[in-house]
């Protein structure tokens, strides 16, 4: 299987007189990521809200870089984290400043003491239950991430929908949906050092709000999402530390 069409392309020409009457052309062509419905469950088919999502951590690792994230991430690890964590979240949205800390490494931040909590590594899976048509996604990544869509959310094939590598982010990007559906997703992010943080959320049309995805007080536009099935048993996991 291939991740078709995960781009559509679109030209367009705008052609009139001037006011000398000289014939005047002028085209522009743009583009955009490309959520196909084959990719997508049926809405109602997963019962669990929420992301699948797992952290590693460890003061020794090195690098500003989703390959060291990756590394981190990989199963077996390429790189062995000190700390480690699996469980679901509710929602992409953490500062290791507080009030809500990046998940496994809750409490411990008082302070938030120089070095104490560089080079993490997260994954979090999940389908976003979209409607047909255009989304804008608002992402504040520091440091780096990389969300993207496939035909399963592990899938390693999958089209990046936006990322950062080796730098900061904060700032909207545009999907176009096919059908309504459950979408895969992963997002990767990684801290290298210094201030850390990330929220992912929707740009509401209706109301110009920002809503974070999946908000469990399912405000207006909320995008929900649900973890994936073969992953619901992350919710039970315990730290490795």
């Amino acid at each position: 299987l291939t991740n078709t069409p995960p781009t559509r392309v679109i030209t367009k020409t705008v052609t009139f007189n001037d006011s000398n009457g000289v014939l005047v052309s002028q085209s522009w062509t743009y583009s955009y990521p490309f959520l196909s419905a084959t990719n997508a469950v049926p809405i109602g088919s997963l019962p669990t809200r929420g992301f699948a999502y797992r952290m590693a951590q460890d003061n020794a690792a090195s690098g500003d870089s989703l390959t060291r994230a990756e590394l981190q991430m990989s199963i077996p690890p390429g790189i062995v984290s000190s700390k480690n964590w699996a469980t679901n979240v509710d929602t992409l949205n953490w500062n290791i400043t507080g009030p809500n800390y990046v998940p496994g490494l809750d409490g411990g931040i008082s302070g938030y003491p120089a070095g104490a909590y560089n080079y993490i590594a997260t994954e979090s899976l999940a389908y976003l239950e979209l409607k047909a048509g255009a989304h804008r996604f608002q992402v504040s990544s520091d440091d780096g991430f990389q969300l993207r869509s496939g035909h399963t959310p592990s899938d390693t094939t999958a089209t990046v929908l936006c990322q950062a590598d080796g730098n900061t982010f904060g700032g909207s990007f545009d999907v176009v949906v096919e059908a309504d559906g459950l979408y895969p997703i992963r997002n990767l992010w990684y801290q290298e050092t210094g201030g850390a943080n990330f929220t992912l959320s929707t740009y509401n049309f209706d109301t110009a709000a920002n809503v974070v995805v999946n908000d469990p007080a399912n405000p207006a536009g909320v995008v929900k999402a649900y973890v994936p099935v073969d992953v619901e048993l992350w919710s039970s996991s315990a730290p490795d530390v």
